[in-house]
């Protein structure tokens, strides 16, 4: 890539170039929201194999707790969250979904409230 335009070359390299950017385009389309970094992401995998493995060993991991009762449901947290996740609705519901959380702690900075935390648990 340059600037403003594509450089490859040979013909050859153009047309792989448009096949796999439509091929993304396409998987996008067809498997929702966040395919990319819930299905071809390689961060997302050490991330997912990581937090299994501690599951089964048992070992503590920083995790984000919150406490519905303060929680105004001003939906900031949901607003300002990178992986899109619907942060106030786990937060209403006490049902946190680590799996789909990166722990970037966006929604901990925008939460007026002091609903979400950070904690250590097993």
């Amino acid at each position: 890539m340059v600037d403003t335009k594509v450089s490859v070359s040979s013909f050859h390299d153009l047309i792989r170039y448009y096949i796999i950017t439509m091929s993304i385009i396409l998987i996008t389309i067809v498997l929702g929201k966040r395919t990319w970094c819930q299905y071809i992401c390689p961060m997302y995998i050490f991330n997912y194999i990581g937090m299994n493995i501690g599951s089964f060993l048992k070992l503590p991991s920083l995790k984000i707790t919150c406490k519905s009762e303060k929680c105004t449901q001003c939906k900031r947290c949901t607003n300002n969250c990178l992986m899109g996740i619907e942060v106030a609705d786990m937060v209403k519901n006490n049902n946190w979904n680590t799996k789909e959380c990166i722990q970037c702690g966006k929604c901990l900075n925008v939460c007026k409230c002091d609903v979400l935390k950070r904690k250590w648990k097993k």
